[in-house]
């Protein structure tokens, strides 16, 4: 479909951050007792926001024991000073960016990760690529699945949900634009894959970042 709008994800569809959140993570947790977890335990538990992720990666008694709010407070500040460290731009992801920007499309990102982090990331890995918008979480505000943010987005880009392409790798990003009225575009390379953008019923499961751009300009 041809889209006046387009909302990316970050983490799983734009860079591969899977690395930079683990370490991060895992060092707070340590530093707490806690055991660290696999790279897998956080491909499961990313997408929904920094105090899901945590509460996933503990037991269920030391989840009802910890004080998840400081976990996730020091491990947000964590992540800021990390934020680069081993994360990189899926291949193809810029080049995907510049092709919808030259085409006269809007571009914004709309992600669950901490509002700082997400400004950093987009800055150190797209500098020339000009975001409409860069929203992540703060406290307060609702996180996604909920359509708020990504209906406030696509109002300020000018156009309307039908015509707003939301991008992503997990069922979260779907779940976000069905809610939001909005057609959505699952990519294969992410932290989920397509079985679980298939179950989440995306209108659309792309393969390669070309392919998206095409989407959005071709139809």
């Amino acid at each position: 479909m041809r889209s006046d709008a387009v909302i990316f994800d970050m983490d799983g569809t734009l860079l591969n951050t899977l690395g930079d959140i683990m370490n991060s993570v895992n060092e707070v947790l340590e530093a707490d007792g806690y055991r660290p977890r696999g790279l897998e335990a956080f491909r499961r538990g990313v997408g929904w926001g920094l105090e899901h992720l945590v509460r996933s990666l503990l037991d269920p008694a030391s989840a009802e024991r910890a004080d998840i709010d400081r976990l996730c407070s020091r491990a947000r500040l964590r992540y800021e000073r990390l934020v680069d460290s081993v994360t990189e731009p899926y291949p193809g992801v810029t080049e995907m960016l510049r092709t919808i920007q030259r085409g006269g499309v809007p571009i914004s990102v709309l992600t669950n990760k901490p509002q700082r982090a997400a400004e950093l990331n987009a800055a150190e890995f797209f500098p020339r690529i000009v975001f409409h918008e860069v929203r992540g979480s703060l406290p307060g505000r609702p996180a996604k699945p909920d359509p708020d943010a990504a209906l406030s987005l696509a109002r300020r880009m000018g156009a309307s949900p039908g015509r707003t392409l939301l991008v992503g790798d997990s069922e979260v990003d779907i779940l976000t634009a069905r809610n939001a009225g909005m057609p959505s575009a699952g990519v294969e390379w992410g932290f989920r894959g397509r079985s679980e953008l298939e179950a989440a019923g995306a209108d659309f499961i792309l393969d390669t970042p070309a392919a998206v751009s095409e989407l959005v300009i071709v139809g």
